[in-house]
């Protein structure tokens, strides 16, 4: 008998379910060290950065094809564990909406080429742009029983409807929430010396690129710009989903300094100072990753280069041995002109948390409608034929690097 197979993730928080949000992120367990989300679900829609993750990266890509609960997230776990065994140092992204499953990973091999793979289905579709050059495809429709879905053609249409649904309703709350987050950091700005800060910015920009000068790069930087766009990798490590308001801890794992945004005077000060920095950074050419903002991209929450890490994430779960920094904001802002602001800031930060709320429990609706969509797919697999021939990929899709 085919019986599922369940996702080898992790669980987010003991009460995943929750939809309360109140700007702080609950950090995941048991997830891989060099964990990470691939894309957002913000306030401008759904936000990729698959492009600039696995295509512009890899020297080979795996696409993997199939529905809900047919096993690719199962068979990404596979792979990255496989590459682990050959000596690559593996990436694991998760997905922004169901941070239980896997998204994609990349491998970089010690001699620093790279392998990836992504699933390569909505909302993040793709398809092979160099076949068999770099990509290669495989598909799982190949073990699911065709004739048992079309059964169930009805309920499957139903269900994708009461998902999107509930789905179109989350990105509402979500782009109501990014505006009342903008209008308030717009205030911020009023009562902050933005030059001051730039200046700040540039400097702390400067002194981490000579800090990463002096050592060894850490090989879970991006790769050299030879093999990139762009000297700047966005990996996300915040997301809001189906599960909640969850962070990994990928971006700042191996980092021998932190700075803390110390922005309790002014929430969100902090979140336009690790902004500046990354976006000097960006300018200078460093090697880097960055952390947009999940609700509004254009604002980054954290920015790692070389083995210093910056982050304005509040209550942030700090890599272990690392010496830790307060970065305070307090220097930036005219108390006289804050006090007279105070007020109306707090209210739109609160009414934006509100609207993050109401996103969260409409993202726990649209679970109910993906989870029964997973059983119907899960039951009419052949899980036995599908495990075979990912054990036979496995050995396959690392050969052309070894």
């Amino acid at each position: 008998m085919n019986m599922k197979k369940k996702n080898v993730g992790f669980d987010p928080s003991a009460d995943s379910g929750r939809a309360e949000f109140c700007g702080r992120w609950r950090p995941a367990t048991g997830a891989p060290p060099l964990s990470y989300f691939a894309a957002s679900n913000s306030g401008c829609g759904f936000v990729s950065y698959f492009d600039e993750i696995f295509r512009e990266r890899c020297d080979l890509r795996l696409i993997i094809k199939g529905g809900p609960g047919t096993g690719k997230s199962r068979m990404l776990f596979e792979l990255g564990k496989y590459a682990e065994e050959l000596g690559a140092q593996v990436e694991y992204y998760f997905c922004s909406s169901d941070p239980d499953s896997l998204d994609g990973i990349v491998a970089r091999m010690p001699d620093g080429r790279t392998a990836g793979a992504q699933d390569a289905t909505a909302p993040h579709a793709e398809e092979a742009s160099l076949p068999g050059a770099r990509d290669s495809i495989f598909d799982l429709g190949a073990f699911w029983n065709a004739a048992q879905l079309r059964r169930s053609r009805a309920e499957i249409g139903r269900l994708n409807l009461e998902k999107s649904r509930a789905w179109r309703q989350a990105f509402g709350c979500l782009a109501a929430a990014r505006e009342l987050k903008e209008a308030a950091l717009e205030l911020a700005r009023g009562v902050i010396d933005s030059d001051r800060l730039k200046k700040a910015a540039y400097r702390a920009a400067q002194d981490a690129r000579r800090r990463a000068c002096r050592i060894e790069i850490s090989s879970a930087l991006p790769l050299p710009p030879e093999k990139r766009l762009h000297s700047a990798l966005h990996t996300p490590h915040l997301s809001l989903g189906m599960k909640g308001a969850v962070s990994l801890g990928g971006i700042g794992y191996g980092a021998r300094e932190v700075f803390v945004m110390s922005d309790e005077l002014l929430p969100g000060s902090g979140e336009l100072f690790v902004s500046a920095l990354a976006e000097c950074a960006g300018k200078e050419g460093n090697r880097c990753r960055v952390s947009p903002d999940p609700l509004c991209p254009s604002f980054t929450t954290a920015f790692a280069c070389g083995e210093v890490f910056f982050t304005a994430e509040r209550g942030a779960v700090l890599p272990d041995g690392a010496v830790c920094h307060r970065v305070g904001m307090r220097r930036f802002i005219d108390l006289s002109a804050l006090r007279s602001m105070n007020n109306d800031y707090s209210r739109l930060c609160e009414l934006s948390d509100k609207a993050v709320g109401e996103a969260l429990r409409a993202m726990s609706r649209a679970s109910l409608a993906h989870f029964a969509l997973e059983d119907i797919y899960s039951t009419a697999m052949d899980f036995d034929a599908k495990e075979a021939a990912v054990h036979r990929l496995c050995e396959d899709f690392f050969t052309p690097l070894l």
